[in-house]
């Protein structure tokens, strides 16, 4: 999962996962649903990483196998790339043809195919393994600190 993120994401990610952890571990009970949500955001992250990593993985094979693909930001603007019509993918530099570059494969679809999208129940299932194991480190911080409260006899 971690694999498909950085760059920039890497900071927002880790300000995410460090809030959510301190919200539910050491904050009142309120803070603690506040952390949930934090976490989600930072597996969402994490998610969409990954859904852009399989469409690019999508594209190139899509591309390599043949099929044509189209290419821009506007429905007026795009542009029909197949590898019949002279156009090659190099990598470092996007598809080529003759003085034509088009170096983003993020702007790019297959024709009449949608891409594959990762599996939302592993995500789903390390969020809600993460959230049980902060809840119980928790409930044992407080469980310590009432055991502590319990015998200091300065404690009223």
């Amino acid at each position: 999962m971690i694999e498909y993120t950085g760059g920039w994401e890497l900071i927002p990610l880790s300000i995410f996962l460090i809030a959510g952890f301190v919200m539910i571990v050491f904050l009142s009970e309120g803070m603690v649903f506040v952390g949930v949500l934090i976490l989600a955001g930072a597996m969402n992250i994490l998610y969409l990483n990954h859904a852009k990593h399989l469409e690019e993985q999508f594209v190139l094979q899509s591309f390599n196998a043949g099929q044509s693909l189209k290419c821009g930001l506007w429905r007026g603007e795009l542009t029909l790339i197949n590898p019949h019509n002279g156009w090659r993918w190099e990598e470092g530099i996007g598809f080529v043809k003759n003085d034509q570059i088009i170096g983003d494969i993020d702007l790019c679809k297959v024709i009449a195919e949608e891409p594959p999208l990762p599996q939302t129940i592993a995500y789903l299932g390390i969020y809600l393994v993460l959230i049980a194991f902060l809840v119980s480190i928790r409930l044992l911080i407080q469980a310590l600190i009432q055991k502590e409260n319990k015998y200091d006899p300065d404690v009223e």
